[in-house]
């Protein structure tokens, strides 16, 4: 069986998002805790808690949807899950690679 992965874009993002594997996962916990070193930004608390307002912001929008992104992708990669294609969707396209 082939195997693709999706990952959300811009316009996908809501309050919560990756909070399940963040609590879960120790690696997804490591991204987020990189990604806090790296930008100044705690990431976590805005995807968690923050105000949807605040989240929407396209600063913050981005890093969050990336962050999340890569949280699962670890989760992936440590449970020998590999895709032969990912994608990255907006409301309005599809952007392929192939990996």
């Amino acid at each position: 069986m082939k195997v693709g992965f999706l990952f959300p874009g811009q316009g996908s993002q809501s309050i919560g998002m990756g909070k399940d594997i963040y609590e879960e996962y120790e690696k997804a916990r490591n991204i987020y805790d990189e990604v806090k070193k790296l930008t100044n930004i705690d990431i976590a608390k805005i995807s968690f808690e923050g105000e949807e307002e605040l989240l929407n912001q396209t600063k913050y929008t981005q890093l969050a949807i990336l962050t999340n992104s890569l949280a699962f992708l670890e989760i992936l990669k440590e449970n020998n899950i590999q895709a032969e294609i990912s994608s990255r969707f907006k409301p309005w396209r599809i952007y392929s690679t192939n990996l």
